[in-house]
Order: C-alpha cells, then sequence, then structure tokens
C-alpha cells in the first residue's frame, strides 16, 4: 500500500527522517516537500505521518483521509486525558 502526501515542511527538514526502503521525498518549493511512503496499512501510515510532526495534505488515497481522522482523535482522547492529569 502506497500514499503521496504534501509535508508542510522543508526538504532539508524531513530528508533526515525517510529511509529509502519506505519512502521517496520530492521538493515541492522552499517550504514543502512530498513524499511517497509504504505501509501495510493506511493505519500504519497515517501513524508515520503524525510522527513527522509537521502539518500535511493527503494526495492520495482517498482513504488515508479517513485514517488520519481516526488517529487525530485518537490523540484527542490521549491529550484530553492528559490535560486533566
Amino acid at each position: 500500500m502506497t500514499a503521496r502526501v504534501l509535508l508542510h515542511a522543508p526538504f532539508e527538514t524531513i530528508t533526515p527522517m525517510v529511509d529509502d526502503r519506505w519512502g521517496s521525498l520530492e521538493q515541492i518549493d522552499a517550504g514543502t516537500c512530498a513524499i511517497v511512503l509504504g505501509g501495510r496499512s493506511l493505519d500504519g501510515i497515517a501513524e508515520w505521518l503524525v510522527a513527522f510532526g509537521v502539518d500535511f495534505t493527503v494526495l492520495e488515497p482517498a482513504g488515508l483521509r479517513d485514517a488520519c481522522r481516526a488517529q487525530s482523535e485518537q490523540l484527542r482522547l490521549l491529550a484530553d486525558r492528559y490535560s486533566r492529569a
């Protein structure tokens, strides 16, 4: 399974985080780059995207948007739990 995602971060920031075995990176402009990455599932790819720690826009597949929504809901629940701690 593969996905193409626009990362709203400079190419130089993301390059050290990408291993050729599972992803390739393309510079778009000074502040954005596109990544094509593979994974076993869309949920797994969504988890990797969160790990980059930058804003991003899913280009394809459309189903990855649902996986990202589910991931964000899980993170929101955790944030709520720990904001009360």
